[in-house]
């Protein structure tokens, strides 16, 4: 909820510390991230110090399900002994086709990934100069942390009024007083729509009135 990335080499050493294994999920960073859109694993340590990687299949990829990168010896434990694995419906035959498909497009989009961070960079300082808490920021997820659950609501609101596809993030899902608005960006958003975001967002916060839903009015 953050966007921020985590410390996968300090994980790691801690891991081998103690004789404990390490289990990344990629969910964000699949086809994203990392050295041809394999994910921050591969961009900071390299695949082969962790057990296993979990990537999805939506997200980025725009189908379903998931999938485990790991050791010979993982798949064939997993195959044997995932009970939600074993006792799954199979996909249908065009999911893995066009899972495949989007893989091998992702591979050769590297000028897409740097314009993406590129707009996830600009977005999350200029909401910084205008005072927001982005909450360390560093992706394609930026948050602008608000505070209580009605301002959120009544943000999120106005930004859809201004046709930004705009959700409010409240607890649980984040903690108490950390309801918030949650960009998550890519690298098809023309650069205007982001100034746009940014002139709105500055407008909601100087107008108190538009702070209430009319829920809570």
């Amino acid at each position: 909820m953050d966007g921020d990335i985590a410390p996968i080499a300090e994980i790691v050493a801690l891991a081998e510390r103690y004789g404990a294994a390490v289990v990344v999920d990629e969910a964000h960073a699949t086809a994203v991230h990392g050295p041809s859109g394999r994910g921050i694993t591969a961009k900071m340590i390299g695949a082969s110090q962790v057990l296993a990687i979990v990537h999805t299949c939506g997200k980025a990829l725009a189908s379903a399900g998931a999938f485990v990168c790991g050791p010979a010896v993982l798949k064939e434990h997993l195959i044997n002994h995932a009970r939600t694995f074993i006792f799954t419906t199979a996909m249908p035959p065009y999911m893995p086709g066009q899972i495949r498909a989007a893989l091998r497009l992702s591979l050769e989009m590297d000028q897409q990934r740097e314009a993406l961070q590129s707009h996830s960079l600009r977005l999350a300082a200029a909401l910084r100069a205008q005072g927001w808490d982005t909450s360390g920021s560093a992706t394609q997820i930026v948050p602008a942390v608000i505070g209580g659950n009605h301002e959120a609501i009544a943000a999120a609101e106005f930004l859809q009024s201004q046709g930004f596809a705009v959700r409010a993030i409240r607890p649980p899902t984040v903690p108490e007083g950390r309801a918030r608005l949650r960009f998550s960006l890519t690298s098809a958003i023309p650069p205007q729509e982001l100034v746009r975001l940014e002139e709105s967002l500055r407008f909601w916060r100087t107008q108190p009135q538009l702070h209430v839903t009319a829920g809570c009015a």
